[in-house]
């Protein structure tokens, strides 16, 4: 069975249990919200990082899954918490959480927030906020809706949704490679000299050296003694 069908019965699961053991709204909301927190703090706890780009690993996988089951729940009994008990409606509670869920981006854009902080923030109230739009389409106008239908709904969701991700599928935009760092050089570089030559500081060529004299660099020959001057020369 794959995610989207585990999806679908957890929030139903999620409606079939406030109803089987009699608790409101408002305690099935908080149940969802420790059961989130939860489950963040133990993923961050094994594994360090709540990143979603970081999720190569079976173990990462699993406690993503476990997050997405937990925040579906959560966004049904807050959806219907805000649209029936707080008395929004749908359509109120729509616009309500449109306006929350641009919270992450105005604090990521402007004020630095984390942006692991920020995708999960965002993530946990995409549900609320298209569950209540969706029940504004979908139920009658006794029920502060439209009158769309359920059945067309669901259609039109389902054709959208199958369009975004064939379109992702197909340019793939979504996909991110994991690079390996560069291999160090065997030899390295040599490392130009601190300190430039008299030449290169004055901008001219570097002047030639002067040739050789005959006989340097040898000792004095047997004729060669030094002249002597004035009153310091031997008389012959």
């Amino acid at each position: 069975m794959g995610p989207p069908r585990w999806i679908g019965l957890w929030t139903f699961s999620s409606v079939f249990l406030r109803l089987a053991l009699g608790i409101s709204f408002l305690e099935s909301t908080v149940s969802f919200v420790l059961a989130l927190i939860a489950v963040f703090v133990l993923w961050y706890r094994r594994e360090r990082t709540l990143s979603i780009h970081s999720i190569y690993t079976r173990r990462r996988e699993l406690f993503y899954w476990a997050t997405v089951l937990a925040t579906f729940a959560l966004g049904t009994a807050a959806g219907d918490l805000t649209a029936k008990v707080v008395g929004l409606g749908y359509l109120g509670s729509g616009v309500m959480f449109a306006v929350v869920i641009a919270i992450p981006y105005v604090g990521y854009r402007w004020f630095g927030l984390n942006p692991i902080v920020g995708f999960w923030f965002a993530y946990i109230v995409t549900r609320p906020l298209g569950a209540s739009f969706a029940d504004w389409l979908a139920w009658p106008p006794s029920a502060s809706g439209l009158g769309l239908g359920h059945g067309m709904v669901s259609l039109v969701s389902t054709v959208i949704i199958i369009g975004l991700v064939g379109y992702m599928a197909a340019t793939r935009k979504d996909v991110m490679v994991r690079g390996t760092a560069p291999q160090p050089s065997a030899r390295p570089a040599a490392r130009p000299s601190a300190r430039p030559g008299p030449s290169a500081r004055s901008g001219y060529p570097a002047r030639p050296a002067p040739p050789a004299q005959p006989g340097a660099g040898q000792g004095p020959g047997p004729y060669d003694r030094p002249v002597q001057s004035g009153r310091h020369r031997r008389p012959d």
